[in-house]
């Protein structure tokens, strides 16, 4: 047997436990400084039954055992020892060499089996065979770890990737998965440019080097790897191109010695950071219907010693199931953005509509939509009312596109009624008409002076009185004109007086007492909420913002039940965004400058009026309270507000 022989046996049964059963002291003390040259730990048992003991209170790797001994001989303690560990080997030591024993030590999985007294060969070649049955198991055990550490790992990285809603973040755990399940050094993630036609570096890892370029750190501003040559032919000479474009697999042992590819771009960046990149993986990236994704691109797989050693079969087939998951977390992802992108793009259009028919009603909704942003984030910031309450981000922009769809519904309401800046006006102000008509009248009364029908005081005092009369016609038209009983009775008094200048119709409109809407105009205008709520609830929302139709078609909802909305949620109870909606509208109609149909008001007159309404239990106090005294209008009073408004605010929110 020569050194090398026992070396190698040494360096693997060194690392043993050896259970060493002997009753005969003589024999054990004299076996055990051979057995020590093979074993640093032997544990000795006096008998078969302080031979059970010892293994249930130890691990042991190896068992070599006496047969004959009292209390319980060598194979009852096998036995015993079976139901409790199966596989660990045993060597009986025995003068017995009898059949019967022979046939009951192979029941019991016996390793081996030394005829007293004992050769120091035989016990060579039975710890030499048990060494070579332990590698095995070991190598078997090591594999059956490795894959479940795989699978782990690989379960590990598709949940961060389904998970993960950040492009950046998801981006680096993708190409961090990958070096991690490979053990790679370094790395780089690059994704396919279908415009361009190229591959974008967009993630580069490098352990050794210390770095870590794009993702969370920034965009990396290096030149894509364009696809094609200036003669339209593939770069055949780019491992990463070729991978992407043939759907292949590239694994290279050193790319040093590669006469496939131009690694001059890899060889230039190790001369610079003293560097070796020696072997390389390279794997594409496509989705479901096989159109290219990206490329990843890993490096200098390591050995436990961290030697730089070539990426094996595991890690081409791990790192292709992975690249395929991320692959379709990668399309889901760009799926997402794409129908957000088309959502807020329909409703930009719907906006460009509303524009088109009414630009006061274009600039309300941006507005309610900035005011509401700003009352969300001011919940958020506030540590006494709303202590409990925190938007998420995904439930701030839901608010956001609530406030950007409140008004959908007034792309079916008449312009003339949205935008209705006088009592008479209709498809055009009516006043045109009637002032006409008024010029008919003094026309009549000319004619009368002609034919000497009344005399120069009468037509005087009659013109005069014309005047003074659509004087009064043209004041009550306007909105801001309240209609008293007064207003009511003098409208009367000039009706009959031109018997057949007004039509039923034109009077009516003029006795509105408040504005300039008829109650059928306020009913179609409210009517709006209604037909917003059964737009929206046709429009399937991704989950984040099911409440988007909700919140809408709610504004006009007041804390305790009243005012008007769809029959399916007027009953329903008003939510905080439901509430912060509401405040925002208001807030916005009471302060615009450009609304024809009334003027703006101050600061100090929209908080008397959300007093009022929040008295009359229209609006949730606590909203109110927050959004004056914590003063959280001021930047956008800042930027929409005339210097008239900016008054200071004297009421006390006190409720």
């Amino acid at each position: 047997m020569t050194s090398d022989y026992l070396k190698n046996i040494t360096q693997y049964s060194k690392k043993l436990i050896l259970l060493y059963v002997e009753d005969d002291e003589k024999i054990l003390n004299a076996s055990i400084p051979v057995l020590k040259k093979f074993f640093d730990k032997i544990i000795c048992a006096k008998d078969g039954k302080d031979g059970v003991v010892k293994f249930n209170e130890n691990h042991i790797d190896l068992i070599f055992t006496d047969i004959n001994m009292p209390n319980l001989n060598g194979l009852e303690m096998l036995a015993q020892i079976q139901k409790l560990d199966k596989n660990v080997p045993a060597v009986i030591m025995s003068a017995h060499n009898e059949l019967d024993y022979y046939k009951v030590a192979i029941d019991l999985n016996v390793a081996g089996y030394i005829l007293k007294p004992t050769k120091i060969s035989d016990i060579i070649e039975k710890i030499d065979k048990i060494v070579n049955i332990k590698k095995e198991e070991e190598i078997k055990s090591n594999k059956f770890n490795f894959l479940v550490d795989a699978n782990k790992k690989l379960i590990d990285i598709g949940y961060q990737i389904s998970t993960q809603k950040d492009h950046q973040k998801l981006l680096e755990i993708i190409l961090l998965g990958a070096k991690d399940l490979s053990n790679a050094d370094g790395g780089t993630l690059y994704l396919y440019n279908k415009q361009d036609d190229c591959l974008e570096f967009k993630i580069v890892f490098n352990n050794t080097l210390g770095l870590h370029y794009g993702g969370s750190k920034g965009n990396i501003d290096w030149p894509a790897l364009n696809i094609y040559n200036n003669d339209k032919t593939i770069n055949q000479k780019n491992v990463a191109i070729v991978c992407a474009m043939k759907d292949q697999l590239v694994n290279i042992n050193d790319i040093y010695h590669s006469e496939s590819f131009d690694f001059s771009g890899a060889k230039k960046f190790d001369l610079a950071n003293e560097y070796k990149t020696t072997s390389m993986l390279v794997i594409p990236m496509r989705n479901r219907d096989n159109e290219l994704v990206g490329v990843i691109q890993l490096i200098n797989k390591l050995d436990e010693d961290n030697n730089i050693v070539s990426f094996n079969k595991s890690d081409e087939s791990l790192i292709s199931s992975m690249a395929s998951q991320a692959s379709m977390m990668l399309e889901n992802n760009k799926l997402v953005d794409d129908l957000e992108a088309l959502l807020y793009s329909l409703i930009k259009s719907i906006g460009s509509a509303l524009s088109a028919k009414s630009s006061y009603t274009a600039k309300h909704i941006d507005n309610v939509a900035k005011i509401s942003e700003i009352i969300a984030n001011g919940v958020n910031n506030n540590n006494t009312i709303f202590n409990d309450v925190s938007f998420s981000s995904n439930e701030l922009e839901e608010i956001k596109l609530a406030a950007l769809l409140h008004d959908i519904g007034k792309i079916s309401t008449p312009v003339h009624i949205i935008d209705k800046g006088t009592k008479l006006e209709a498809i055009y102000d009516r006043i045109e008409s009637v002032k006409l008509k008024f010029e008919l009248v003094k026309k009549d009364i000319e004619i009368l002076y002609l034919k000497n029908k009344i005399t120069d005081n009468d037509k005087i005092n009659s013109l005069s009185q014309v005047e003074i009369d659509f004087e009064f016609i043209s004041k009550i038209n306007l909105g801001d004109t309240f209609m008293s009983d007064a207003n009511l009775e003098k409208l009367d008094e000039v009706s009959k007086r031109y018997p057949s200048l007004f039509t039923e119709n034109e009077l009516y409109h003029l006795s509105i007492r408040k504005g300039t809407l008829t109650k059928e105009d306020r009913d179609i205008i409210n009517n709006h909420v209604i037909i917003t709520y059964d737009m929206l609830k046709e429009v399937p929302f991704p989950n984040k913002y099911s409440n988007v139709p909700k919140i809408a078609g709610s504004h006009h909802i007041t804390t305790d039940g009243r005012g008007y909305a769809s029959h399916e949620i007027l009953d329903q109870e008003l939510t905080i965004q439901d509430k912060i909606l509401a405040i925002a509208d208001i807030f916005e109609v009471l302060s615009a400058v450009d609304r024809p149909y009334r003027d703006a008001n101050t600061l100090n007159q929209i908080a008397k009026i959300f007093k009022s309404m929040v008295n009359n239990k229209d609006l949730d106090k606590d909203l109110v309270k927050l959004f004056f005294e914590e003063k959280l209008y001021l930047g956008y009073v800042k930027e929409h507000f005339t210097a008239f408004q900016m008054d200071e605010i004297t009421e006390i929110f006190d409720f």
